[in-house]
């Protein structure tokens, strides 16, 4: 299967609008540049891309009117550019809302939280690196250049943020 998609090209360069639909090859007419008929839905994938291809020349147009000569990474990023300044939690939200008002989800369902079922955590106890330790480390020989790196990385990470060292 391969993706239908419209290729862009700028001063040789090339982007695509995937339609988001996928044909065999033998379904393609590379002349007509069309899906053939012989494909199921070749009536309605040909007017999907009748339409993207008019979208896509109505951004072209309107990029060249705003701002003259684009290229083809400003035209993908104008063709590609969200329709909506939701973000991925609205989404989720407005999600979570919409199963919540339809009974899928209840607040009174989840197993957790105040009143309900608590995960036990055994007692840890924290452990660090004494002085000595540390300084044994940062002498250490006979690494190899990826060992020495990952210590280095290590000491660098330890010395930064950490500092935790027994006494």
């Amino acid at each position: 299967m391969f993706p239908l998609a419209i290729r862009i090209t700028k001063n040789r360069r090339s982007t695509y609008k995937n339609i988001g639909h996928y044909i065999d090859i033998e379904d393609w007419d590379e002349k007509n540049l069309r899906v053939k008929k012989s494909h199921p839905n070749a009536k309605s994938l040909n007017s999907i891309l009748s339409s993207k291809l008019t979208e896509v020349n109505k951004s072209l147009m309107n990029l060249q009117s705003e701002g003259g000569d684009v290229s083809a990474t400003q035209i993908k990023r104008n063709i590609y550019k969200p329709v909506s300044s939701l973000t991925f939690f609205d989404y989720v939200k407005e999600h979570l809302d919409t199963l919540e008002a339809d009974k899928v989800v209840s607040k009174d369902l989840y197993p957790f939280g105040k009143g309900s079922f608590k995960i036990k955590f055994p007692q840890t106890i924290k452990i660090g690196l004494n002085k000595e330790e540390i300084t044994k480390l940062e002498k250490f020989q006979n690494l190899s250049e990826v060992q020495r790196h990952a210590l280095n990385v290590w000491l660098f990470s330890f010395w930064t943020c950490n500092k935790k060292l027994d006494k």
